[in-house]
Parts: structure tokens; C-alpha cells; sequence
């Protein structure tokens, strides 16, 4: 897998799975797996915190980072 432009590693998701690794690139979630094999230019450790998408999301609606607006901006991930 090429160099992404995030990952956020050892993730808690909605759906119950646990020591996930979120990789993104240009904007869009591209992997969810555990122990993804890519490096990335930033990478964040969630330490088994909840990583969910931002209120509002519709599943099945396709969006990008960037048309969420305060995910859009570097920084401005949270972790529950």
C-alpha cells in the first residue's frame, strides 16, 4: 500500500470492533483493518478510544473529509 496521509491506529469503532487501524488518504477513509501495513505522514495512536464518524453522517452517503468541515482541518480529529 503507497504512503497514506493518516493513520489512526489501535481505534475503537461504533460497530464493536476493537485495535482497528483507520488509514486515509486525499481526503477519504481508504482502510479499516487491524495491523494495516502502511506508513503514513502523520499517524495518531487512539489508545483503544471510540473513533466515530461526525454527527449528522448518513450511512451509505458518500462524502470526504473535506466536505465535513471541522474534519477537514488538521487537528480537529476526536477521539471519544
Amino acid at each position: 500500500m503507497p504512503t497514506l496521509d493518516l493513520i489512526v491506529r489501535n481505534a475503537a469503532l461504533p460497530d464493536g470492533r476493537l485495535g482497528q487501524d483507520i488509514g486515509a488518504a486525499d481526503g477519504r477513509i481508504v482502510a479499516i483493518e487491524p495491523a494495516l501495513d502502511a506508513e503514513a505522514r502523520t499517524t495518531l495512536d487512539a489508545k483503544g478510544r471510540l473513533v466515530s464518524p461526525p454527527p449528522g453522517h448518513q450511512p451509505g452517503k458518500k462524502r470526504s473529509l473535506q466536505s465535513q468541515g471541522h474534519c477537514a482541518r488538521p487537528g480537529s480529529i476526536k477521539l471519544h
